[in-house]
């Protein structure tokens, strides 16, 4: 019989990454924060340090860990210290309303909220109370009931070690609102770490290359990027917020080798460009969801290759990744540790180019729904999960976005994604509104922009500017529609339901 020993010896963490990253690359860069120059080794330092310092405010194995702030150093220091003491890191959207943060905090009851200066009046105790709160932290220096985040940090960084596991959760990140309500999807050690080996593969990453950070890390591409990056021993540049001009003046300085756009970033840096010149001949790929009609341009520029890329929260960022020139419109083959299937609504296999469901297996697969068993149980029939998007194959692989299935129709404005239901749940509680319709329309900067199709109760009048403005006050803004359309009664299914797909075939124009 076997003598049973502490951990597995097949257990691995991504705190094992950090700590080997510090050892092999000690003295490479590893990341960059305006005049903040971090070498991995002197990143693991602060990684330790700041682990024992959240151990010793009580964050234990599953704990979470709550932060709403603009991308900094610290943000990424909060990320990969959980990874050693056990904790949950829960990145919240920084652009949502104060309603919506209060339902996320409330769902996940962290121990710990750190917030940067300019959330904090939000997240305030006298503002926003959460009994599980046990102590909020300020990114930068103390603040009113924020404590200085620099006394985390006051320790040797030593500590026993601790019982974490690969399949313990690791991140929670909360997706658009489908049914109204937003829904928690944990990721685990494993998960991540497979995102990183395979996406290292799929670009060839390697730790002569340098990430600028230009996406919000409390989004799954962000964070997941940065992750893969580090893995892989480059340098991560973090930007605060996305500005075309300080971005070509990074992408210069530092070397910048690799980009992940959402639109219209890439228009606005190729904007930038013909303003003043660049040397931006470092980057050698960009990546993407949707091909920019500018690349062309940035390419004659860099000789840089553009990669569309396809993914959700739940498979832990991309998992399909191919260049744009290698089969245009396609989304990309899926990567080496996983395994797409086209299914119907019965779940039996679709024959090649036969649009249905997209099912995925993968070792980047999340762990499930926070606090959601039934919709868990539901994503995983059959063993696969079910994505909720819509494609099909060619014969040698390649994956075709044709769009949503109606349950989990959603709209994508500007790299955010908002569920019809929560933004109409929103409009009918106007007074004056009797049905609304929210759909998707064509927006040449958004890619998708949001258009509301009302129908106004008998006797009633509002203009299309209120209803922008009644949204925008209880949501977070970018869900507010863009254009509002006023009908005299919206198509019906034969159950009475409003049948989404012919209000989009009708009103999906402009007006």
């Amino acid at each position: 019989m076997m003598k049973k020993t502490g951990l597995p010896n097949h257990d691995f963490t991504l705190y094992e990454a950090v700590r080997r990253n510090g050892q092999v690359f000690r003295d490479r860069l590893a990341f960059v924060d305006n005049d903040q120059r971090l070498t991995f080794g002197g990143f693991l330092d602060r990684v330790d340090r700041l682990a024992v310092g959240l151990w010793k405010e009580g964050i234990r194995r599953g704990d979470r860990i709550g932060v709403m702030s603009r991308n900094n150093l610290e943000y990424l220091l909060l990320y990969f210290a959980a990874t050693r003491c056990g904790g949950i890191f829960v990145p919240v959207n920084t652009r949502l309303s104060q309603e919506e943060v209060k339902y996320i905090l409330n769902d996940c009851q962290p121990k710990l909220l750190f917030a940067d200066p300019s959330f904090q009046p939000m997240l305030d105790e006298d503002t926003l109370k959460i009994s599980s709160i046990k102590k909020r932290f300020s990114m930068d220096h103390a603040q009113g009931n924020f404590s200085d985040f620099q006394t985390l940090l006051n320790n040797n960084g030593k500590m026993k070690a601790i019982r974490v596991r690969s399949d313990d959760g690791l991140i929670l990140i909360y997706t658009a609102a489908i049914g109204g309500r937003p829904r928690g999807a944990l990721l685990t050690h494993a998960n991540v770490l497979a995102s990183n080996m395979q996406i290292m593969v799929g670009l060839s990453l390697t730790c002569h290359d340098i990430y600028l950070g230009v996406l919000p890390l409390f989004h799954v591409a962000g964070l997941l990027i940065s992750s893969n990056m580090f893995h892989a021993g480059g340098a991560n540049i973090i930007m605060p917020q996305f500005d075309p001009q300080i971005a070509l003046e990074l992408i210069q300085r530092e070397r910048i080798s690799v980009l992940f756009e959402f639109s219209p970033m890439l228009q606005q840096i190729v904007e930038k460009m013909r303003e003043n010149e660049y040397n931006v001949s470092s980057v050698r790929l960009v990546l993407g969801i949707t091909y920019p009609d500018c690349f062309k341009e940035f390419q004659a520029k860099t000789g840089a290759v553009f990669y569309r890329v396809w993914g959700q929260t739940e498979t832990s960022s991309f998992i399909t990744l191919c260049s744009h020139d290698e089969r245009p419109g396609s989304v990309g083959r899926a990567l080496p540790l996983t395994d797409l299937r086209i299914v119907d609504d019965r779940d039996h296999s679709l024959s090649i180019g036969q649009p249905g469901e997209i099912a995925v297996r993968s070792p980047q697969v999340f762990k499930g729904y926070w606090n959601m068993d039934e919709e868990t149980s539901f994503a995983f029939r059959e063993g696969w999960h079910h994505t909720g998007d819509l494609g099909r194959l060619d014969e040698e692989g390649f994956l075709f976005f044709v769009g949503r299935k109606q349950e989990k129709e959603l709209i994508k404005t500007g790299g955010e994604n908002v569920y019809p239901a929560e933004v109409e749940s929103v409009i009918v509680k106007h007074p004056k509104i009797k049905e609304v319709s929210i759909i998707g329309v064509p927006d040449p900067k958004w890619v998708e922009g949001i258009k509301a199709i009302c129908v106004v109760k008998e006797g009633g009048t509002v203009t299309e500017k209120e209803i922008i403005d009644f949204v925008a006050e209880r949501i977070a803004p970018y869900k507010k529609p863009r254009i509002v359309q006023f009908v005299e009664s919206l198509p019906k299914t034969e159950s009475g339901e409003i049948d989404r797909a012919k209000v989009k075939a009708i009103y999906g124009g402009q007006p």
